[in-house]
């Protein structure tokens, strides 16, 4: 066996696909000299119940071709299922004798639901039946994949007893590796590593093994990897492809792993993947696009448990048809999973296929799984990631989401980077956004200009309309927009558009820039008239009536100018006829404060206020009733005590 270190070569990896005793095994036992049924009750019945490998060298030695021997017989479609879960293509066998039969078609149309479209279609056994029964039986074949994505697949004639037809077919896998060499691992600088494993055993002197498939990334020897429904962090310390020790294994490649757990830590259908997306291993639903069997009729219920087969594991799952061929599935033993990864669902019984597509979306909120704007999301969700990101930007009112799109398609930092830059173009296409606690937005540049253009127009409306004001507050400006920003993301895209200078925030509130404050003609009155006077007599200011009297002014018109120095904030009316400076109400408030801390447990009377504060008792009155009113104070009886120290201070912030 070889140990020396070699470079990286590829792997196109197909799996078997055909009824029992149709000649899979012994088929790639004659192109790779591999018996891949390796288990005792196997070889005593003859037939494959796990899935095996084996692999085939190229003419060059550039590359390697993996089998994945699936079982046949319709005892073990699960195992097959699991078997084909990660693979690039198909070896369909046919025996010339049987033909067409159950398992035949099941699993076509396993393979078809899955969306494999690569395949070679291998009659099997030619050397038992006539050029007609052959001919018969190509016909048959070909009828049977005319309405499925694996149409026009090349079609071989071989016996495993006489070796006819081996050669071609042996030319032909070689051949079929170079055309789709260039689709093959496009996403491995893009995409998170992902290692699915099939099998974990002992091998004698070296430790445990695991064997699977790279979904996506790159493993590299020393790597430390996160075990999916596990807290382990596992070390591979050697990888292995087919007989040859490498350095590193690509997307698309079947490999062996020499880790640093014990065998039974890690079981098929597990994942090992990068450590930093060890969070994502604890999904218990998700959305996806499902096509339904061509072949059975029967509707997925609501409330009934299906059979959920994504990669090598198997979950009951219940399904919930969200519109069009958009569904969630949802299950109770968590799963590590992403978006495009592939799946079957089987009836209750789990004798019948029922559907199968691909994860879709991860990240499932909470509310309205099935409205209008979800099933919009979903429906770009279902593009490439070049055209989703565009389609999500332009779709959703926040933008992008970052951290929920990088996460759903596994993408790396500089995987979501370089998308970017490929899928949108330069230079102002779109804005950043930051929500401290959400991360990371990208909102079209055309939106954030919409959205930029409502706030200027709304802000200008209020400085018409409140001309003495230096401008309006975040929040009520928030509170009318047409769309529910978190506080976090409202903020800072008020603070981008300030940034850009058409408005100004100062002291939390927003203005447009240039804008100067004209001072309204009652207030102007009021500084002329009214203010001085009740400066003079801050704790005891004199009633409305006697303002009028002292400034020998018609009461309406002292009414009038005090509503309007009310609504400006400049008075706060603590009786009908009673009105304070916001300050000189701040210092009697101070001092409630200050008494309630002397008789914490029984609170203070009237006559206490009134002793502590020098103000008159029928005032005194009016004042606690009105600091009771906006939650200053409570009264219990006769005594009173602080609720909420901060109201009095917010309402004179606001004067």
């Amino acid at each position: 066996m070889q140990t020396m270190q070699v470079k990286n070569r590829r792997t196109l990896i197909l799996a078997t696909a055909g009824h029992v005793d149709h000649g899979k095994t012994s088929l790639i036992r004659l192109l790779t000299g591999v018996e891949t049924d390796t288990l005792a009750e196997e070889k005593a019945r003859g037939l494959t119940i796990v899935p095996g490998f084996a692999y085939l060298e190229s003419d060059n030695n550039d590359f390697v071709l993996g089998f994945v021997d699936v079982p046949g017989h319709h005892s073990f479609v699960s195992n097959m299922i699991s078997g084909v879960g990660s693979v690039e293509g198909c070896v369909i066998a046919v025996a010339a004798d049987d033909g067409i039969m159950p398992q035949t078609r099941e699993h076509i149309e396993i393979l078809d639901l899955l969306n494999i479209k690569l395949a070679v279609v291998v009659i099997t056994k030619v050397d038992r039946v006539d050029s007609a029964r052959i001919k018969e039986v190509t016909y048959q074949i070909e009828n049977l994949l005319g309405t499925t994505g694996l149409k026009n697949s090349g079609t071989f004639l071989v016996s495993c007893i006489t070796k006819q037809g081996i050669v071609e077919l042996r030319q032909h896998l070689n051949n079929l590796f170079k055309k789709h060499n260039k689709k093959l691992g496009s996403d491995t600088e893009r995409k998170n590593s992902r290692f699915l494993v099939d099998r974990s055993f002992v091998i004698k002197g070296l430790g445990t093994v695991v064997t699977g498939s790279v979904i996506s990334g790159i493993i590299k020897k020393d790597d430390n990897l996160a075990l999916s429904n596990s807290d382990k962090i596992i070390k591979i310390r050697g990888i292995r492809l087919d007989s040859i020790d490498i350095s590193q294994a690509h997307i698309n490649q079947r490999a062996a792993l020499l880790v640093n757990v014990h065998h039974t830590d890690i079981k098929r259908g597990d994942y090992l993947f990068a450590a930093k997306n060890k969070g994502l291993q604890h999904l218990d639903r998700f959305d996806a696009s499902l096509t339904m069997s061509k072949f059975n009729t029967l509707n997925i219920g609501t409330n009934h448990q299906y059979h959920l087969y994504l990669g090598a594991s198997h979950r009951i799952a219940r399904v919930r048809h969200l519109g069009a061929n958009l569904y969630q599935i949802s299950y109770n033993e968590p799963l590590s999973i992403h978006h495009g990864d592939r799946l079957i669902l089987r009836d209750p019984s789990a004798t019948k296929t029922l559907a199968g597509g691909r994860v879709i979306d991860i990240s499932v909120p909470r509310r309205n799984r099935a409205s209008p704007q979800r099933l919009k999301v979903l429906g770009i969700n279902q593009l490439n990631d070049a055209d989703a990101l565009r389609g999500l930007i332009n779709e959703e009112p926040t933008g992008l989401h970052v951290k929920k799109f990088v996460e759903n398609r596994n993408l790396t930092l500089l995987g979501f980077k370089s998308l970017v830059r490929q899928a949108l173009a330069p230079p102002n296409s779109f804005t950043t956004i930051e929500d401290k606690n959400l991360g990371e937005f990208l909102l079209d540049r055309e939106k954030y200009d919409d959205y930029k253009t409502w706030v200027e127009e709304r802000i200008a409306q209020h400085h018409k309309e409140n001309p003495s004001e230096n401008g309006l507050k975040i929040t009520s400006l928030s509170t009318n927009f047409p769309v529910k920003f978190t506080v976090s993301f409202w903020s800072n895209l008020i603070s981008k558009i300030a940034s850009e200078g058409s408005i100004q925030i100062t002291s939390g509130l927003i203005k447009i820039t240039g804008h100067e404050t004209i001072r309204n003609p009652a207030l102007l009155k009021f500084d002329q008239t009214i203010k001085p006077l009740l400066l003079k007599s801050q704790k005891i200011p004199p009633r409305t009536r006697e303002v009028a009297e002292a400034l020998k002014m018609p009461l309406g018109s002292i009414e009038s100018i005090m509503k309007e120095c009310e609504k400006e904030k400049e008075l706060i009316r603590v009786a009908k006829n009673r009105h304070y400076l916001p300050t000189a109400l701040s210092k009697i408030a101070e001092s409630t404060i200050e008494i309630a801390s002397r008789n914490p447990e029984t609170g203070f009377s009237v006559i206490q206020f009134r002793d502590h504060t020098g103000i008159g008792r029928n005032l005194c009155v009016e004042i606690l009733e009105y600091f009771d009113s906006i939650g200053f104070t409570k009264r219990t009886e006769n005594q009173r005590a602080i609720l909420n120290p901060e109201k009095i201070r917010f309402k004179t912030e606001q004067c």
